[in-house]
Order: structure tokens, then C-alpha cells, then sequence
């Protein structure tokens, strides 16, 4: 079986891995480096716009805004805590509003009317409520709106993703410790109190060595 040409896109350039999200449109997806994210049309092969982060500051994930943000279409987390509402209206990360966050990021993961905030510990947090509105404080307190790691000691977050299960949604995370591969599930449910995420009945099962495994899917 063929794969067919291969073709050079240009502006992509670069040796970093990349990852690559749905876009905004149909026919358009988001091509994420370590210094740079681009929106590509897959039809034409090439690239819309493209935002930079600085070298010192590097990019950790991206989400479509999907009108969960005013004057934003992306949201593009880089430089461990910050995450930037970026536009068509520039092409730098640092130039957009944005939130610094308490904890390090790992995912951005869209979902109706929010963006969920993965962190590196495991937890989750909304980002509308992590967002003050100008002018106004956060009030509510920090592990209300963090959550708690749910990731043991010297333990490395490798993926995640948000997976429908009947009504219901959870997070499935991949990770590693002590040479060992884990899959980590936990429901997602909601805190009465805030409608803050909360990360309920966790289950770990043992994967076998990560040196046995080259790569994984999670469906």
C-alpha cells in the first residue's frame, strides 16, 4: 500500500516534536511546537497564522476558544503557568491577554461554555474560574479552584485525555514511575459548592515496563 507523496509544508519548518489538534473550521488543524502554534488548512497545505513564543518561554498546549472567550480564537498555554487568549491581531503569545495560573499546565482540553486546565500533578481547574474578571479578585480559595493532585510521589503525567462514558465524562491519563506504564482513570464530577471540576473514584492499572511499550491510543 502506497502512502502517497510526501509534502513539504512550508512555514512549519523546525525539528520539534509536534503535536496536532482539531482547528476552529472545518478543514483546519493546529499544529503545536515547542516555540510556535500554527493553523493549518489541510486542503491547500499551508499555513493561516502562526503564533511565537520566546525561546526561554516554551509552548505546552493549545485549545480552540469555541466562543468561550471574547476576542480570542486560540488559547495557547506556554512558559509552564501562563495561558494567553491569542487573535489574529498578532503573531506574538506574549503580546494577548492571558492568566497566570498557581500550578504548571499540561493540557488545554475545550469543552462546552469552559476550557478544562490540566496540571501536571493531575488536577483539574476551569479556566473561566481562573480567570478574574478585570478589575475583580479571585475569592474563592486556592484548592477549590486547583483541586488536588491526584498523581503519587516522583510520578510523570506523559497524557491525558476527556473521554465520553454514558452520561458521564472522566479523564484518562498515561503515566510513568519507576519504569513502570500506568493508566489513571478518574470521573469527572462537579463541586456543589463552586461548579468547580472535581476528579472523583481514581483507578490505576499497571501497563507493564515503559521500554515494552513504543506508543498508545486512548479511546
Amino acid at each position: 500500500m502506497s502512502l502517497g507523496t510526501l509534502t513539504v509544508l512550508n512555514g512549519v519548518g523546525g525539528i520539534d516534536e509536534t503535536q496536532v489538534i482539531e482547528g476552529d473550521e472545518e478543514g483546519h488543524v493546529v499544529l503545536i511546537q515547542k516555540h510556535k502554534v500554527m493553523v493549518m488548512k489541510v486542503s491547500e497545505a499551508c499555513i493561516l497564522q502562526t503564533w511565537y513564543s520566546s525561546s526561554n518561554q516554551p509552548v505546552v498546549s493549545a485549545a480552540r476558544n469555541k466562543d468561550n472567550f471574547d476576542s480570542c480564537t486560540y488559547l495557547v498555554g506556554y512558559d509552564s503557568n501562563l495561558v494567553a487568549r491569542v487573535s489574529n491581531l498578532g503573531s506574538k503569545t506574549s503580546a494577548f491577554p492571558k492568566t497566570k495560573l498557581r500550578k504548571d499546565v499540561f493540557r488545554l482540553i475545550t469543552s462546552k461554555g469552559d476550557h478544562f486546565v490540566v496540571f501536571k500533578d493531575g488536577s483539574v481547574g476551569s479556566l473561566k474560574a481562573l480567570t478574574p474578571t478585570e478589575g475583580e479578585e479571585i475569592e474563592m480559595e486556592e484548592e477549590d479552584l486547583y483541586g488536588k493532585g491526584i498523581l503519587l510521589k516522583d510520578e510523570e503525567l506523559l497524557e491525558v485525555v476527556l473521554l465520553a462514558e454514558g452520561s458521564s465524562q472522566l479523564f484518562a491519563y498515561v503515566t510513568v514511575k519507576d519504569g513502570e506504564l500506568f493508566l489513571v482513570r478518574s470521573r469527572l464530577g462537579v463541586n456543589s459548592d463552586s461548579s468547580n471540576p472535581l476528579l472523583l473514584a481514581v483507578t490505576r492499572s499497571n501497563l507493564g515496563p515503559r521500554s515494552d511499550v513504543i506508543s498508545w491510543d486512548i479511546f
